[in-house]
């Protein structure tokens, strides 16, 4: 039995990782994000990507991309301190020997968008309340 077409709504991080999959996987999806482009707001600077996170990306991501997400990801020091939007340090984490990456959110939204640019609706919030 075929797969049903798959809507996510929201094209973040999480929503773009699963068109990635999706589309990996040959199972039909559409993506429906309320902004206007992918650049339309803030992103904030870096994340942080765990070995969870590396190892999901290489599930999803065809070897091309994940070789770019890598090359343009960083690797932070092995205690990096955490601060508020005040600049205020909260608490300093520490590495645990597992991978640990720093990476451009918007760098990575469009390594994520790369290949599934066509599925993704901008200036709709689902698809049924437009």
């Amino acid at each position: 039995m075929p797969y049903p077409h798959v809507v996510i709504i929201g094209a973040g991080l999480g929503g773009l990782c699963l068109a990635q999959g999706l589309h990996q996987r040959g199972i039909s999806f559409s993506v429906h994000e309320q902004d206007i482009s992918l650049k339309s707001r803030q992103q904030g600077c870096r994340i942080h990507i765990d070995t969870h996170g590396d190892s999901a990306l290489v599930d999803v991501l065809p070897p091309e991309l994940y070789r770019l997400f890598r090359v343009t990801s960083g690797v932070p020091q092995q205690r990096t301190p955490v601060f508020d939007d005040q600049l205020r340090q909260l608490t300093v984490l520490a590495g645990d020997g597992g991978t640990h990456l720093a990476v451009d959110r918007l760098a990575l939204r469009r390594i994520l968008l790369t290949g599934v640019e066509d599925a993704v609706r901008y200036g709709q919030g689902s698809p049924t309340t437009g």
